[in-house]
């Protein structure tokens, strides 16, 4: 998304996230030794969408 395009809705909803984060306080709970995991699935299907398009015109 262009800078120039982000409405106060998301600039909000970006504020209560981080509020929020802040909020969990995981640096005092969670250890380097802690692991997890984040998708963004939007991008992995359109990544595996293009990556089907590559098998195809490779013939």
């Amino acid at each position: 998304m262009n800078n120039k395009n982000r409405t106060l809705d998301d600039l909000s909803s970006l504020y209560n996230a981080t509020v929020n984060f802040k909020n969990l306080a995981p640096w005092e709970w969670m250890r380097d030794s802690d692991l997890f995991s984040a998708e963004l699935i939007e991008e992995i299907i359109n990544d595996k969408k293009e990556f089907e398009e590559k098998l195809k015109n490779r013939n």
